[in-house]
């Protein structure tokens, strides 16, 4: 029971240097690897795994697990976006990935979604000569590494928030909610547990249940580019009251048939 909870500690702890990395001033300007991908937009907690084989995206692994000293403060972090035309991006935290130094393959890692974040300013990376004699093969130049020299945390606008409206708001995501889901999912005896009180901590919670295990970009790009918990409620109750909508008519529609 002692090593579980002490494995059980460690993860908490984990989880919550990559939520709230201790290292955050130093990111700032570390220069992160970026991972340019349309398919994929990771919200914070989520883990992602991904299989590198373009030499770009080889070198990306490797200068994020350097282990030299002047890489130190950004050790395991890349950036993942979605499309350079997106304010918001996600810092990831690589925590697992086979060696990236000596393979002349494929390269896997196993990596959690950690605070959004912006991109400032970034450069292209020529691939070192290790990585380029890997595409031989392909006659041809391989893309550029891209580097953010230059990132900032993308938090919440500072607004005063109408609670009255908030609540409201609320409420009206979970009379929605039994609509779609069993209500024993929001007991105080399951993995979930009830809905929190405070407001912003709520817009968090609801989200798993409106995007759930569903990996298509674009209302995840539309839930990061919300930057108050008003916004994130909208967005939340626009996607539960469509989602109701379509399940009734689908119901009316196979009655008639």
């Amino acid at each position: 029971v002692d090593v579980l909870l002490f494995d059980a500690l460690r993860y908490v702890n984990q989880l919550s240097n990559i939520y709230f990395p201790l290292e955050q001033n130093k990111l700032t300007t570390a220069g992160i690897p970026i991972f340019d991908f349309s398919s994929s937009v990771a919200l914070m907690g989520e883990e992602l795994y991904f299989n590198f084989f373009e030499s770009r995206y080889r070198q990306l692994v490797q200068e994020a697990m350097s282990t030299t000293s002047s890489s130190a403060s950004k050790k395991g972090w890349f950036i993942l976006r979605a499309t350079t035309n997106v304010a918001s991006c996600t810092l990831m935290k690589i925590i697992e990935h086979t060696d990236p130094f000596t393979t002349n393959d494929m390269v896997f890692v196993k990596c959690i979604a950690g605070p959004r974040i912006k991109v400032v300013k970034e450069i292209e990376v020529p691939i070192n000569n290790t990585n380029t004699a890997l595409d031989d093969n392909n006659k041809k130049l391989p893309s550029p590494m891209i580097r953010a020299t230059h990132i900032a945390f993308d938090k919440d606008n500072k607004v005063e928030e109408d609670i009255v409206m908030l609540n409201d708001m609320r409420s009206k995501c979970l009379s929605l909610l039994p609509q779609l889901f069993p209500k024993s999912l929001f007991n105080d005896e399951s993995s979930i547990g009830p809905p929190p009180l405070d407001m912003e901590s709520f817009s968090f919670w609801i989200l798993r249940y409106v995007l759930g295990d569903s990996r298509e970009p674009a209302p995840r790009l539309e839930w990061l580019a919300c930057h108050s918990t008003n916004q994130r409620l909208t967005f939340v109750y626009t996607l539960l009251k469509n989602a109701v909508e379509k399940r009734n008519n689908e119901q009316e529609s196979e009655e008639e048939s």
